[in-house]
């Protein structure tokens, strides 16, 4: 009884529960227009159910609403699958959705109970459905799951399938740790506004805050910090993924093939040491040129007048000022923008290199 008048009394999680059940409000139509287009797909249509249920797997995973969060993103594979042209949403495929989504309005509606209620046999169905249509070839590495380990402790346990298929996307893979109290409460913000950030920007894989970090609360001492995990896939390279989150670079790792986690500080660290060391190399090779060519045109001879002096004086300020502008101010905006474009090219460059290599013509 305490549980549920915890949820009840939970602001965040009203909203929550009302932006899914909005979520769902005309799915039923939509998948059932999905069906009705086969093979011949509406991309936005299916994208607009897609993030539907990526929306409500995020913030799931945040509120600890474990079988909303599983049933969605099972939900979400399938979804993801016939996104990509893997699987044609027959009649089959349609219904097994239908199922998923009148149950995972059900949990919405009585999300106090919603963990301690049987989803198995939708879950089941979905997990059926993915593993029928992967190519065998893929069925190997993808189906079971990877420990995300720090520091000797498993943080997350996840899907090498999704992880596969995110790559194939041309995303990179990235856990990162905020803290509750330094990055978010001191900052006015919510884990929401992370968790909507990153949903605009890629996917997210899982998201939890590390409760035995903090240690026994029921001490007198309050905790000095709360970590939160979230594990997630952009197309945002290490040195600009922080743009996301404006934190400490520390606690932002990058996952490798190999499931190893590598801090994203060193990566960004090392760029400008590379630019520094070949521009004055650039501008060395570029002096005998212009030396000689001043000599051939006879220019050579005159380099003790006063208007040289000042050309070349000039010219030595313009270097300084060049080698010293190491930043740029960019407004914030611009800067969305920008990265929005670049996550386009990015993801319309995969989509048309996986199509020419499978001889898709359709999709070129």
């Amino acid at each position: 009884m305490e549980v549920i008048m915890s949820f009840q009394e939970d602001e965040t999680l009203r909203l929550y529960v009302e932006e899914s059940l909005e979520h769902l409000s005309n799915i039923e139509n939509d998948l059932l227009a999905i069906e009705s287009d086969g093979a011949d797909i509406n991309e936005d249509l299916v994208n607009k159910v897609f993030r539907a249920a990526h929306s409500i797997k995020g913030g799931a995973g945040f509120m600890g609403l474990n079988n909303i969060k599983e049933l969605s993103h099972k939900m979400e594979n399938v979804l993801g699958m016939i996104r990509e042209r893997e699987m044609i949403p027959n009649p089959e495929i349609v219904n097994i959705l239908l199922l998923a989504s009148d149950t995972l309005r059900k949990l919405l509606i009585n999300v106090g109970e919603s963990n301690s209620m049987d989803i198995s046999e939708h879950v089941e169905a979905l997990v059926g459905l993915t593993s029928n249509t992967a190519p065998v070839k893929e069925k190997k590495k993808t189906t079971d799951l990877a420990d995300i380990v720090m520091e000797g402790k498993t943080i997350f346990k996840v899907s090498k399938k999704d992880i596969y298929n995110a790559r194939k996307k041309g995303y990179f893979i990235y856990l990162v740790e905020l803290d509750l109290i330094r990055d978010v409460h001191e900052k006015n913000l919510t884990p929401m506004d992370f968790i909507d950030k990153i949903q605009e920007s890629g996917n997210l894989f899982d998201c939890r805050p590390d409760i035995e970090a903090v240690g026994n609360l029921q001490t007198d001492a309050m905790p000095d910090s709360i970590p939160f995990n979230i594990l997630f896939g952009t197309i945002l390279e290490p040195s600009m993924v922080n743009a996301l989150f404006d934190i400490d670079e520390r606690f932002i790792f990058e996952l490798k093939e190999d499931f190893s986690l590598v801090p994203v500080s060193g990566t960004a660290a090392a760029e400008p040491e590379i630019q520094e060391e070949t521009s004055p190399e650039a501008r060395e090779s570029s002096a005998p040129l212009q030396e000689k060519e001043n000599q051939a045109s006879g220019f050579g001879m005159m380099q003790d007048s006063a208007g040289d002096q000042a050309s070349n004086e000039s010219k030595k300020t313009d270097m300084q000022v060049s080698a010293g502008e190491t930043s740029l101010r960019v407004h914030v905006k611009l800067l969305d923008s920008l990265m929005n474009l670049a996550g386009e090219l990015v993801l319309g460059r995969n989509q048309l290199l996986q199509a020419i290599s499978l001889k898709d013509m359709h999709s070129v």
